[in-house]
């Protein structure tokens, strides 16, 4: 077996609790780095709040630390004069002369770096550092903000993205290796910097059991968005679908009830509508509703809240955008609409359809687990950084 590597780990998000898209993401590396038995040292911003609560990372990590982070603000004196950096501004903004002085000092003593980010990858600027992997790059999020909006609105976001497309040609070559969490973004990457090849589609992935969820009971007329309001991307999508697309639902059906989960402000009042927060055990939540929806509008990366679902048994309808990256089929795995009354339109057939329900539970239930399996992905992100590791250590033995 090999000698345990020293790693760093560098999150943008505290990952407990794991209450987001990328703090599950963070959690479950974690949590296999862990199980290879590697040597981790967790370095991080801490949560909004300024908390970091670390019961779980103290058991997976030989180290953590929680710095305080500044939130970008488009209006300080440091993001104005971003507009003159070759950075994007809001990288310039948020950049932490702490996190950079304590991430210098950890990599020193490590074998592998991780940076999740774009934001962590500006720290791993040293040429005498360990073999780093850039993981959870994101590009698309920020090509669709130059087709939305005002025209003022496009403009700066246009102007982000040159600045992001070379800042990431300059950058990818400082790290060993680089994850995206869809082929979507794979192609982006190339894109912007066809010279670097070492770019590998890590998904994002959840824990599913072996055995298919049936059976469960599920509360009839219940239709779930789990999703943190303080988003923007699921604000926008919860706000259309309340908006746009539940009275619709209502007029045939008016005992249907939308919960809402995650953190942020609930949407305006609307009848029918329950916002319970931030709750325990989303994974009682999910499974008690008959159908789940995601209807994103913008955005990029693989929905967790999809793949929770799945894994659940919870029939999936979705816009486009809210399925994109993944590797499912409409009809087959979930069902797809992007009008306000289609989508409307498939609720109600999963609402009245026990079969078809069982149909798409039974075939996205089996696409999770081949597909996005949190322990095969686990592993395939240990090898990883057991590679880079390697590569520069040839014989294998840290050094």
């Amino acid at each position: 077996m090999p000698a345990p590597l020293r790693v760093l780990y560098a999150s943008r998000w505290w990952p407990e609790p794991a209450d987001n898209g990328s703090r599950l993401r963070a959690w479950a590396q974690l949590r296999a780095l862990a199980a290879a038995g590697h040597r981790v040292s967790l370095l991080s911003f801490a949560r909004e709040d300024g908390s970091a609560p670390d019961a779980q990372m103290r058991q997976w990590c030989e180290s953590v630390a929680a710095l305080p982070r500044h939130e970008f603000d488009p209006k300080s004196l440091r993001a104005r004069l971003g507009y003159l950096s070759p950075r994007p501004r809001s990288l310039v903004d948020v950049y932490s002369p702490a996190m950079a002085a304590a991430f210098a000092g950890a990599a020193a003593r490590c074998d592998a770096v991780v940076a999740c980010t774009i934001e962590m990858a500006q720290y791993a600027t040293r040429e005498r550092q360990p073999p780093a992997l850039l993981d959870e790059f994101q590009l698309g999020v920020f090509l669709d903000e130059t087709r939305r909006g005002s025209a003022a609105a496009r403009a700066r976001a246009r102007l982000r993205w040159r600045k992001l497309a070379r800042h990431t040609a300059r950058i990818l070559p400082r790290f060993a290796a680089c994850t995206v969490a869809s082929e979507v973004e794979r192609g982006l990457v190339r894109s912007v910097a066809p010279a670097y090849d070492d770019v590998h589609v890590l998904p994002n992935a959840v824990d599913v059991d072996p055995a298919p969820p049936e059976g469960r009971e599920r509360a009839e007329n219940r239709v779930l968005f789990a999703g943190a309001s303080s988003f923007s991307a699921n604000r926008e999508g919860i706000d259309w679908f309340v908006r746009r697309v539940l009275p619709h639902i209502q007029r045939r059906r008016p005992a249907v009830e939308l919960w809402l989960t995650g953190g942020g402000a609930p949407p305006a009042a609307a009848a029918g509508v329950r916002h319970l927060g931030w709750v325990e055990d989303i994974r009682a939540v999910v499974a008690s509703a008959t159908v789940s929806i995601a209807p994103i509008l913008t955005g990029a990366g693989t929905r967790l809240k999809i793949l929770e679902s799945m894994a659940l048994g919870t029939p999936v309808v979705a816009t486009s955008k809210g399925a994109e990256g993944l590797e499912a089929i409409h009809g087959v795995h979930l069902l797809i609409a992007d009008d306000e009354e289609v989508f409307a339109a498939q609720v109600g057939r999963l609402l009245d359809d026990a079969g078809l329900r069982r149909r798409l539970a039974a075939n996205a239930h089996a696409l999770v687990r081949e597909r996005y399996d949190a322990t095969e992905v686990g592993a395939r992100f240990v090898a990883l950084v057991e590679r880079i590791a390697a590569a520069r250590n040839p014989g294998g033995i840290p050094g």
